[in-house]
């Protein structure tokens, strides 16, 4: 049995939701698993694994604003996330010097690499996209991503990759492609709600979305019902006059909830389109204002797989039976990535 510290980033839920199938396999091993992580992704996973061991880590507290352009937002908080990074290492190193850990894996936590000698960072932005400056940010990233000793992308391999040239590089070694992660299940159950409004992410983005949405759904034929993506709260379903409504579900409630659904609005974040790739559901993307890895791919999804979707601020119920899809996506080779743990 090895000792395994898995840290997780606090970026909406979508990365703690895909490490739910490599920390199931890891249980089912029998290995003694850690996890550290912070605010609502760190809250979630306590709800998903009562039953493992968990350390608060720094969190990286991007702040966002009400405003579309977030690029000159994020770039003016390198100097501090620099600083929490830093801080990440050492606490982290910290408990390595306690526990012994034999692997370390990072799903987009920078502060990780370097403290094993078997580590590794997961993620699905090799190249991140950003309107200006975006050599020197990778160049950046990229040193970061040199201090593990793997790095998996929870993807096809091209040409076949759903993330396009956010997941490509040719700067680094020890990439594998390990195929798209989801923590949802796919189920033979009937149609019980005609919309499922998935909401996620940084505010205070998704609070306007949600306001939005509240201030519409009277309008819809038929019952919906809204996750909030509100860990905080309770993962119980609320009933309303045309709707339900819950905080939070876990990953069983979830995958239920999803298929028994015929259209899913939600962002177009990574984890999410995982999801519903593998759900096989109608969808309706919504970006994140400012958020540039969520605009392009679904502009990526829109122009090779007809996939629908429309800014936040000219989004309207009216849009979404009209435009709704299914995610059609060509699946290729990947390594499985139980033969690289």
């Amino acid at each position: 049995m090895r000792k395994v510290f898995i840290g997780v980033l606090n970026w909406g839920l979508g990365h703690a939701t895909r490490m739910c199938p490599i920390i199931d396999y890891l249980i089912e091993k029998g290995e003694d698993v850690h996890i550290g992580s912070d605010g609502r992704a760190l809250l979630f996973l306590q709800n998903q694994y009562p039953q493992l061991k968990f350390h608060e880590l720094p969190g990286y507290d991007i702040v966002y604003s009400g405003k579309s352009n977030q690029t000159w937002t994020l770039i003016k908080q390198l100097p501090k996330l620099k600083k929490v990074i830093k801080l990440e290492h050492q606490e982290v190193e910290k408990l390595h010097q306690v526990e012994n850990f034999d692997l370390l894996i990072s799903d987009n936590r920078l502060g990780i690499g370097g403290i094993v000698e078997h580590s590794i960072y997961i993620t699905h932005q090799l190249t991140i996209q950003v309107p200006f400056g975006a050599k020197k940010v990778n160049q950046i990233h990229h040193r970061y991503i040199k201090t593990f000793s793997q790095c998996w992308v929870p993807d096809y391999n091209p040409p076949f990759h759903i993330s396009g040239r956010l997941g490509a590089t040719s700067e680094l070694k020890n990439v594998f492609h390990i195929g798209p992660q989801s923590h949802l299940k796919k189920l033979n159950v009937d149609i019980q709600y005609a919309f499922c409004f998935l909401l996620s992410g940084p505010e205070p983005q998704r609070s306007l979305l949600e306001e939005l949405i509240l201030s519409q759904i009277h309008f819809l034929k038929g019952k919906s019902i809204i996750i909030r993506g509100v860990t905080e709260g309770t993962n119980q379903i609320k009933n309303k006059k045309n709707y339900d409504i819950a905080d939070y579900l876990v990953s069983n409630q979830l995958s239920e909830i999803i298929n028994r659904s015929e259209i899913v609005i939600g962002r177009s974040g990574y984890s999410s389109i995982m999801d519903l790739l593998k759900l096989e559901k109608k969808v309706f993307f919504v970006p994140t204002p400012g958020q540039t890895e969520q605009e392009y791919l679904a502009k990526r999804l829109k122009k090779y797989h007809q996939v629908p979707f429309s800014q936040q601020h000219l989004f309207s119920i009216d849009l979404i039976a009209e435009h709704a899809k299914t995610i059609e996506v060509k699946t290729g080779i990947f390594t499985d990535y139980r033969e690289l743990i």
